[in-house]
């Protein structure tokens, strides 16, 4: 009985290893927490998640409070990220191909309060490209965003890059629902819903809409939500009434 105690001890604690690890491979890497007074510190872990660095000039900035805040991160080289603060549930994948430009640079910035279901996705690719998230926003699950092709599209001719990386914005307070594509090149304004398994492609540029589609397309103006339920909204609307 000992022996098997012992047994499912190491088990745990070899679990615990390996989704608790940070991997750097390369040079002038640094993964740092910012306490909320400002002070900064380096780590070699992190609960919950695993950060592969095999490249150099990596940078990842974490500002408290971190939250429910688990990382599947893959990087090469040149990738700088900043996540603010959040007291809500955030789960990430981060990855790029290792480029045979060492050159090129990708940030990642996501704003305050942010907050996801379950997994989103960041496909950085190979090549430039930079993702910014405003404040407030919220993910459902099965969310990517991508501000590359993983291949290749040549005019036959002249054999120029039909493809280029292009950078993804989406603004403060922008909701997406399951199951998003969020395509290279694209902008989401302020206060925009993203409705579920739409594929986004282009910019937009009024904010307060519903987004939906495939490809997306604007359906509704003049909107604002809340993470309420319906229900309860309908409820205090009631409430407010009555009195």
């Amino acid at each position: 009985m000992k022996s098997i105690k012992n047994l499912i001890k190491k088990i745990i604690l070899s679990y615990k290893k390996h989704h608790h690890y940070i991997i750097d491979k390369g040079k002038n890497n640094s993964v740092e927490i910012v306490a909320l007074d400002g002070t900064v510190k380096k780590i070699k872990k992190l609960k919950g998640s695993k950060i592969f660095l095999y490249g150099n000039n990596n940078h990842i900035k974490l500002y408290e409070p971190l939250g429910k805040l688990k990382l599947s991160i893959n990087i090469s080289h040149n990738v700088n990220i900043t996540m603010q603060g959040s007291t809500e549930r955030r789960y990430l994948h981060i990855e790029t191909q290792k480029p045979a430009d060492y050159k090129t640079i990708n940030n990642v910035y996501i704003g305050k309060n942010f907050a996801t279901t379950s997994l989103l996705t960041i496909e950085l690719c190979n090549g430039n490209g930079d993702v910014t998230i405003g404040d407030d926003c919220l993910m459902s699950w099965g969310i990517i965003m991508r501000v590359g092709d993983w291949h290749t599209i040549l005019d036959a001719e002249t054999k120029k890059v039909l493809n280029p990386n292009k950078d993804i914005v989406l603004g403060n307070k922008v909701w997406c629902g399951s199951d998003v594509y969020i395509a290279k090149g694209v902008t989401i304004p302020d206060n925009c819903v993203v409705g579920a398994r739409s594929v986004v492609t282009k910019q937009f540029s009024e904010p307060n809409c519903v987004i939906v589609g495939t490809p997306a397309k604007v359906v509704k103006t003049g909107i604002i939500w809340t993470k309420d339920s319906p229900y309860y909204s309908e409820m205090c609307e009631k409430q407010s009434v009555l009195k």
